[in-house]
């Protein structure tokens, strides 16, 4: 009991839990009891302690058994309760009334707790005979002080009335609001799950407590702010019907031991004397390893609350131009997510004057960065280098700096590779002394030089950082020298992580730290009631380099060869890495552990508790196991688990590429008139478009030639450049490309030709002409104004019926369509089983006049669907499509080669790979730096492949980032249905759950593109008739066209402006899919099959062109 007994009471749905504890807690009570609670606390408490009551439930332990509330170094006796005191606590405690007398066991008072931060604590039992070394551990609950905790209560109490017992509450943010000032209310979610407040929340604590702490252990879940984790466990954890089922097994299987129940105890053994290590107290040191169904369904339900915290916007922030370990880290106080909506699409050169060409290459070559690897969190900016040429020696002197941001929780290894002209890397053995020496040693691959260890550098589990003048200054910048044989470098950061592990030897020191500073620490400093002092002491460790990376050194040594062969996608790795991480801690890492101890007092621990050193390591690492053990990697939110092994960017030579352009020579006159600007876009293999801006057109007639230079753009490869002239409303009054050229050249010409098609609120699409079989079964254009109609799609397995329409996508530079749909088609059989039927196919035709000229199909067909990508301005073949014959999501090539000319298909029998995706693709596209997106609508995944630059085989094909995941705030999805790239290389996906397109970078990161660029999201017209969104495509310009469906079956396409404004609209378009080209022509799969049937059942192909004023 507190001192204070005035505390509002509300009978709570988790009530029945303890009336139902002590008959086996009855099965299927969900719906009533899906919540409970944590308190919160007020970070402007006065006092560091406060005095505390406890009662508790230990129903289903051995009546043989002396009991003891472990807080941090102090062992509080717990004692039975009379019937006498009962009855007495029960009248001063109107809510303990509630509960079953048996359910009300044993008390503990006069507790001094911390009352400014959260605390970890146990019930330990120790048998009153028998063994005076081992002991059982019962249940643990996290203590939140009570401020905050009585006015979270009083407002839900008072506010909420009316709203009933245990009902999820149409206004929340009315309640919650006035309890937590720091979060504003206007941010507050409007509707939330039950909550838990009063008398039982506060005094009372059961194997419910105990599922609610098990959760809360997970990094990316609890919050050292308490207020916040108040917040969570009441709004969020509390309302999950998954805690019931855990709290109900946890009772069931009953307290842990060295033989079993919700966990083993296993006992600490010293690895120098192989004897069982003992505390102080003579009772044995043990760590918790969960039993796999503790494990199971603990994992259910972290699986079940992370999405939701990753989607409340009360819990996260922006760090968009945030400067690190500043004042500015005050904004992220109770943050447990953060996102970077400022991130580019990719990263651009940063031009610096030098003496000399940066590089052993051509005059006036620099140098830029590419982005070759996927993941938010992450990325590198301001690359600039530096040359000079000393005429005694002749020799060249070069530097490389760049900026380096890691905004998640986790740490990094920094390295730098060096290739040669070739695209081989350079062994570090090879290079000049001093260029060698720059590199620490110890971590040093064969090709890959460490420099240091990075830590996220704002925020520690919802804790700013202090600031750090020296860390803020530096902004983890880095400058490195460059031998004279590299033509290119690769900026690697490595750690822990998941997918492909393409750069293995990059990877350790980040893996180990992120493990003993991120995971194991924070347990530690919870159950010593040190969480104020944690920010400081990892931010200590961020500029004590020297520590870090020998601390690193020592933890490799020790638990790398025994632990981390699996990792992240291995729970059972985790389950065990607590004792490792301990013995090395105390035993191997003197000067590290000393940092630790100090950091503790600071924190007001009065000295370490031997026994709650294995119990605090262990409890995050567990809740890691069992996220692991319940989901794949790729479909958790949980930051690390979406994080790839390496972050690539290589910087690379560039040159500056000069383009002459003519006049249209059917106008004698020059450009055209009515031209008041024009603009141009360089497409380099592998690298995002180069985008010119608008150029104002000179004034007057205009004859001679315009010239504008590309400064910067990546040598080597091919490079395809185009330009449009448009007038002030948007006419697009001329247009003309290089096509495929060499770029490897400093100039270039293109002659335009002139158009008369704007797009105005007037313009809308005509039906000009669509593919037909002729006499001989070829496929022809036939110029019709008639648009076909919609015809119903059948799905049974009879030759000749059309059932789905998947994909269209083009290729300007080849003249390629490539189109995929379901059908029935006689002679097409099942890549797999040989079987016909209803199968995915697909296509290849030419948009020439001479469409058979490139037709080519599958040539059989999938059980499921087989998407296709081509890159629409690539100016070499990078088209795909993903194979689903054997079950997984292989991607291959189809290679084009000339207009008119069929291409090369890679048959699911070739063995021949670039990639695979980790789930079901319902859309796919190509971005033109060559990554690979595919979204997943049932998992609201966004997946990002950076394909094999060669074929490989199907077993070491590379495997995709996913990132994203369920929810309404910017940078999460719901109900994923198409996709589209813009002309600079953001990624815009339509949500048809939340009537939305949102843009999105190659990382996942929300682009604010719309409203002239104060938002990553635009809804969209239709979102208020029933829609359903069938696609979304992009021209040249930036204009967006959305195709939809009504629940009247009219079909419309709307336009809008690059900035999200609505343009036009036309409806009749009676397709499921489109793609647009350079000239706003609109190509649609339509719903209408190809007659005469032959052997192959396909839709046929429109075009559409745009009216003229």
């Amino acid at each position: 009991m507190m001192r204070n007994r005035n505390d509002p009471y509300r009978p709570q749905r988790r009530r029945f839990l303890k009336q139902a504890a002590g008959t086996g807690l009855i099965a299927g009570v969900g719906p009533w009891l899906a919540s409970c609670g944590i308190i919160g606390s007020d970070p402007r408490a006065e006092t560091s302690a406060e005095w505390r009551d406890y009662y508790f439930d230990l129903s289903n332990a051995d009546p043989n058994t002396n009991f003891f509330l472990v807080a941090g170094t102090k062992h509080h006796p717990v004692s039975a309760i009379t019937d006498a005191q009962l009855a007495a606590l029960k009248s001063a405690e109107p809510g303990l009334a509630q509960i079953s007398d048996a359910n009300i066991t044993h008390g503990a008072q006069n507790i001094p707790l911390p009352a400014n931060g959260p605390q970890l604590l146990y019930v330990k039992g120790m048998p009153k005979a028998g063994s005076a070394t081992a002991w059982s551990m019962h249940g643990m609950f996290y203590h939140v002080p009570s401020t905050a905790a009585a006015n979270v209560s009083q407002a839900l109490a008072i506010s909420c009335a009316s709203a009933g017992d245990g009902t999820f509450l149409g206004e929340f943010s009315t309640c919650v609001g006035p309890a937590a000032p720091a979060m504003r209310q206007r941010e507050l979610p409007t509707t939330s799950g039950g909550y838990c407040a009063g008398g039982i929340y506060l005094r009372y604590k059961s194997y419910f407590d105990h599922a609610v702490s098990l959760v809360c252990n997970h990094p990316e879940i609890c919050s050292f702010d308490a207020a916040t984790l108040s917040y969570v466990q009441q709004v969020i954890v509390c309302a999950d019907a998954n805690i019931l089922a855990l709290a109900q097994s946890l009772y069931r299987q009953g307290p842990a031991t060295e033989t079993g129940g919700w966990a083993t105890q296993v006992p600490c053994i010293d690895p120098d004397t192989g004897q069982p290590k003992l505390a102080s107290n003579g009772h044995k040191l043990y760590f918790t390893h969960h039993s796999e169904e503790t494990l199971r369904l603990t994992g259910a339900a972290i699986q079940s609350i992370l999405p939701k915290i990753k989607n409340d916007p009360v819990l996260g922030g922006n760090v968009a131009g945030m400067q690190t370990n500043t004042r500015d880290n005050q904004v992220l106080k109770g943050k447990l997510w953060v996102v970077n909506s400022a991130a580019p699409p990719a990263s651009v050169a940063t031009p610096s004057a030098r003496p000399a060409s940066f590089a052993a290459s051509p005059p006036g070559v620099t140098w830029t960065p590419r982005d070759l690897s996927s993941g938010n969190g992450y990325r590198v900016t301001d690359v600039t280098g530096t040359s000079s040429l000393d005429t005694a020696t002749n020799a060249l002197s070069r530097t490389l700096s760049f900026t380096v941001y890691n905004t998640w929780l986790r740490y990094l290894g920094l390295y730098v590779r060096f290739l040669d002209g070739d695209g081989r890397p350079i062994a570090l053995a090879e290079l000049p002394a001093d260029i060698h020496g720059q590199f620490s040693t110890g971590f040093n691959g064969t090709y890959d030089g460490f420099l240091t260890l990075l830590n996220q550098p704002f925020a520690v589990m919802g804790i700013p950082f202090p600031e750090i003048p020296v860390v803020a200054e530096n902004h983890w910048s880095f400058t490195v020298r460059v031998p004279e044989s590299a033509a290119s470098i690769q900026i690697l950061s490595g750690g822990l992580g998941s997918g492909t592990n393409s750069y293995p030897e990059t990877t350790r020191p980040g893996e180990v730290m992120t493990v003993v500073v991120d995971l194991a620490l924070p347990g530690l400093f919870l159950a010593m009631a040190a969480t104020a002092a944690f920010p400081a002491f990892a931010a200590k460790m961020t500029t004590a380099t020297k520590l870090l990376i020998s601390t690193a050194q020592i933890f490799m040594q020790a638990i790398v060869d025994t632990a981390l062969a699996g990792f992240y996608n291995d729970p059972a790795v985790f389950k065990t890495l607590g004792a490792p991480v301990f013995f090395t801690m105390v035993k191997a890492a003197p000067a590290f552990w000393a940092e630790v101890q100090a950091s503790l007092a600071a924190g007001e621990a009065e000295g370490v508790a031997e026994d709650t050193l294995p119990f605090g390591i262990g409890v995050a690492l567990q809740a890691v196991a069992a996220l692991g053990l319940i989901a794949t990697i790729a479909e958790t939110s949980a930051e690390v688990a979406q994080s790839p092994w390496t972050y690539v960017t290589e910087v690379s030579s560039t040159h500056d590429l000069t383009v002459s352009i003519s006049h249209d020579p059917l106008d004698v006159a020059g450009f055209p008139a009515t031209a008041t600007h024009y603009r141009l876009a360089a497409v380099c293999d592998g690298s995002s478009p180069r985008d010119s801006g608008i150029i104002p057109m000179p004034a007057g007639t205009t004859t001679a030639p315009l010239s504008h230079a590309f400064k910067g753009i990546p040598l080597g490869g091919k490079v395809n450049v185009s330009v449009c002239f448009y007038s002030n409303d948007g006419w697009l009054a001329g247009t003309g490309t290089t096509g495929p050229i060499d770029n490897t050249v400093d100039t270039t010409s293109i002659t335009i030709t002139e158009s008369r098609v704007p797009l105005t609120s007037n313009t809308t699409y005509g039906h000009k002409q669509k593919i037909v079989l002729d006499g001989s079964g070829k496929h022809v254009w036939q110029a019709t104004p008639t648009a076909p109609t919609v015809q119903p799609a059948v799905c049974a397995n009879a030759p000749g019926n059309l059932c789905e329409l998947v994909g269209i996508t083009l290729s300007e530079p080849f003249g390629a369509i490539g189109y995929a749909w379901k059908a029935s088609s006689a002679g097409v059989t099942d890549f797999a089983s040989g079987a016909g039927g209803q199968l995915y196919q697909f296509a290849n035709l030419s948009f020439t006049a001479t469409p058979e000229s490139g037709y080519k199909t599958s040539g059989g067909g999938f059980l499921t669907p087989a998407r296709l990508a081509y890159s629409r301005s690539s100016p070499t073949s990078r088209n795909f499509y993903i194979d689903t014959s054997g079950g997984s999501n292989i991607v291959r090539r189809i290679t084009l080669s000339k207009v008119d000319v069929p291409p090369a298909i890679d048959l699911p029998n070739s063995n021949l790979a670039v990639g695979k995706f980790n789930f079901a693709s319902d859309a796919f596209l190509i971005h033109p730096t060559g990554k690979l997106i595919s979204i997943n609508t049932a998992l609201a995944k966004f997946e990002v492949l950076v394909p094999a630059s060669t074929p490989v085989a199907d077993s070491a094909a590379p495997l995709a980032q996913a990132y994203a995941g369920p929810g309404t705030r910017e940078g999460l999805l719901k109900g994923p249905a198409c996709m589209a790239v813009t002309p600079r290389g953001e990624i815009l996906v339509i949500e048809q759950t939340n009537n939305r397109i949102q843009a999105f970078d190659t990382g996942a990161n929300p682009v604010r593109i719309f409203s002239n660029n104060g938002s990553s999201i635009m809804p969209l017209r239709a979102a208020s008739t029933g829609a359903t969104f069938l696609d979304v495509q992009m021209e040249f310009v930036g204009y967006i066209y959305v195709l939809w469906v009504n629940s009247s079956n009219v079909y419309t396409l709307d336009i809008y402006g690059p900035q999200g404004n609505y343009v036009s609209s036309t409806s009749g378009i009676n397709a499921g899919k489109l793609t647009v080209d350079l000239f706003r022509n609109v190509y649609s799969l339509n719903y209408e099959k190809l007659t005469p049937v032959g052997a192959l059942t396909e839709p046929s192909i429109s075009e559409w062109v745009p009216s003229t004023p």
